[in-house]
Parts: structure tokens; sequence; C-alpha cells
């Protein structure tokens, strides 16, 4: 199931699509503590740790907790978005592509991430660019996980 690219805040508002990047970031947060790098810059009022946690609540508790996550122009979209849409490369590798090396690095594997940065590679490389909807991006996550 294609769709046209969501905004971000209705991205958020979409536990599927939460659920997604929860998982790419439990992956992060799990090889950043297991590589023992600094602590990261304080992005939110949460721990770091707290966030997937928060991203997996239903839709109207969601929605409770995170509102300054959700206080963003409705029709804002993330930067990878944006690049798409104007056939520029995205900063994929830069963030789950790294989060993939530093996996490798520690003999791990960061499945979410790699199947995320597969995904966006092959967006990168089509005309038009594909979108996913929450279900179907979820899906497709797991599918190649179990890969």
């Amino acid at each position: 199931m294609e769709e046209k690219s969501r905004g971000r805040s209705e991205q958020l508002s979409q536990r599927r699509y939460r659920q997604v990047l929860a998982m790419a970031q439990e992956e992060a947060l799990a090889l950043h503590s297991a590589a023992e790098l600094p602590p990261m810059a304080k992005l939110s009022p949460l721990p770091p740790r707290w966030i997937p946690r928060v991203l997996r609540l239903p839709d109207g508790f969601f929605q409770l907790v995170a509102r300054d996550m959700m206080r963003i122009d409705r029709l804002a979209r993330s930067s990878m978005a944006d690049d798409l849409t104007a056939n520029r490369p995205t900063e994929i590798e830069w963030i789950n592509g790294e989060v993939v090396r530093l996996a490798e690095s520690l003999g791990r594997d960061a499945p979410v991430n790699r199947a995320l940065t597969a995904l966006m590679r092959e967006a990168e490389a089509t005309r038009p660019h594909r979108h996913w909807s929450a279900d179907a991006l979820l899906d497709e996550i797991i599918a190649r996980k179990a890969e």
C-alpha cells in the first residue's frame, strides 16, 4: 500500500509509524550503551530510554503525553521525505546506516535500522519515490527483520 508522504505530526499521530520509530530507537540505544559511548544530547524532557515506550502508547495517551512532540506544523515532513521529493540523496546513511555500522563494529546486528536503510535506498532509486502507509511500513520492517 503506497500513499503520499504524510506530515511529521500526522505520522506521529499513527501508532504503527511510531512503532517503527520506537524499534529503530531501541536498537540504537542498546548499541550506544554496548559501545559505552558518551551520554547523548538531551533532545526532550524525557530520558532517551523512555522515548520508545512513549512512542508505543495508544494514540490518545501518546497525544496527551507527547504534546510538545506534536506541536509542529501539520504539513511539516521529515527531512528525508523532503529530500525524496526534491530528488536529493537522503541522510539515511548518516542516521540509520551509522547504527548498522556501529552494530557491525560490535559484532551485532541492527535488523530494524538495516531494513529502514535498505528501504530508503530503494525509495531513492525509484521514480516516483515510494511512500509507505503506517501498516505497510511496519509489515515490511517486520518481514525484513526476520530475514
